[in-house]
């Protein structure tokens, strides 16, 4: 019986604008180096999430690397997988956590468990 070996490389999107809807000049040039980076390595396709910042981010590595294929995937959007309760956190961190946690829409956070 044959194996075969399969990698997959996860990545964030490149540094987002302060309202988090497209990328900086910086997150721009993180992609354009990651897919220069990533420029000889044998990739199936280039999958990202639905917000513009992850396309804008996939698509940058993918103009390095020529015709790989991008997908969208609803799976990869920003979703909390895992509702955090205070006991779970470092006592240190665990208020500013749950805050910043609260601020993150109900869809994000009622769904990311499922997608999980």
């Amino acid at each position: 019986m044959a194996t075969t070996t399969r990698y997959l490389y996860l990545t964030r999107h490149g540094e987002a604008s302060e309202d988090e809807t497209t990328l900086t000049e910086s997150g721009r040039r993180q992609a354009v180096l990651l897919g220069e980076r990533l420029r000889n390595t044998p990739l199936s396709a280039i999958y990202h999430g639905p917000l513009p910042r992850a396309e804008q981010t996939a698509r940058l590595i993918g103009a390095q690397r020529g015709d790989t294929p991008l997908h969208q995937s609803e799976l990869a959007g920003d979703y909390i997988p895992h509702l955090l309760k205070k006991d779970e956190l470092p006592p240190d961190s665990a208020d500013a956590m749950l805050t910043f946690l609260a601020l993150v829409p109900e869809e994000e956070r009622t769904r990311g468990p499922a997608l999980a």
